[in-house]
């Protein structure tokens, strides 16, 4: 039960980290801490050889870890929601759903939301 627990909370931590990444753009301060310390931290995070919170879930479960994370994923109303758009973009290139798509698209969305508007033609 205990073993479980771990997996769950860092399997939804990992999700709401994600979640954090794309949707900071909705509050000012927000996208601030996202643009400036969140995407700079996960992008040094995945410079490492290794996913430590993958590597905990596999530690935890080493045959099963991604069949229960499928579960908790499709458990929450945005896991559907993240596997139709990544079947979506699956024959492309660089699908945007990737962990560097989402770096990129929470970077472009922070960046925008902060910019100010004094357009002068």
């Amino acid at each position: 039960m205990l073993k479980y627990s771990i997996f769950l909370f860092l399997a939804l931590t990992h999700i709401f980290i994600w979640l954090f990444v794309i949707f900071a753009f909705l509050n000012k301060k927000t996208a601030y801490y996202n643009l400036y310390y969140v995407i700079p931290i996960i992008f040094v995070i995945h410079m490492l050889p290794f996913h430590f919170i993958n590597s905990s879930k596999k530690y935890l479960y080493p045959s099963k870890w991604k069949e229960k994370s499928s579960d908790i994923e499709d458990g929450v109303l945005i896991g559907p929601i993240h596997k139709f758009i990544k079947n979506i973009f699956s024959n492309s290139f660089a699908s945007p759903m990737s962990a560097q798509g989402m770096l990129i698209l929470g970077s472009i969305l922070s960046a925008y939301s902060l910019k100010t508007i004094n357009f002068k033609l």
